[in-house]
């Protein structure tokens, strides 16, 4: 895979992510797990921002700066991202309801959203995992740019 299907990856990442968040965000019936969800799906955007930016320099980069990360590496952790962020459209998308109903459809909803804490909570940690892995392959990347310090001799 190249740095351009990696790069629309991402951005198909970043859109996905961001109509997570806007739903759960908007839903004020959501439980804690959901909230929880919420954050992670947020700390994710925010790595798949710095991803891009990476992918988009990756040409100008150094040699050293790009062998220090295996692009089967990122593809595969972006590919669990891809099949975590699905598994949660689809638990969301359960979760539409009428929202515009009013206030008497309130206690549905929360129920519906208890209903699937189990699954939200499975999704919850597949996403720290990928938040995880996606941290640990920034921090290479930003530390293999950052020059060495050497003693200056006295």
């Amino acid at each position: 895979m190249d740095g351009l299907s990696v790069a629309a990856s991402i951005a198909g990442l970043v859109q996905i992510g961001a109509k997570i968040i806007d739903f759960i965000s908007t839903a004020g019936e959501a439980s804690t797990t959901a909230r929880n969800v919420l954050a992670e799906a947020k700390a994710l955007q925010a790595i798949f921002h710095q991803l891009q930016e990476f992918i988009l320099t990756f040409e100008d980069g150094s040699s050293d700066r790009k062998s220090m990360i295996s692009v089967n590496q990122l593809v595969a952790t972006l590919t669990g991202c891809v099949c975590t962020f699905t598994d949660l459209v689809k638990v969301l998308e359960n979760l539409n309801a009428n929202w515009d109903a009013g206030s008497a459809l309130s206690l549905w909803r929360r129920t519906k959203w208890a209903c699937k804490d189990r699954d939200l909570t499975r999704i919850l940690s597949d996403l720290q995992n990928h938040k995880s892995s996606l941290n640990l392959l920034l921090t290479i990347i930003n530390w293999s740019v950052r020059p060495s310090f050497q003693k200056s001799p006295n």
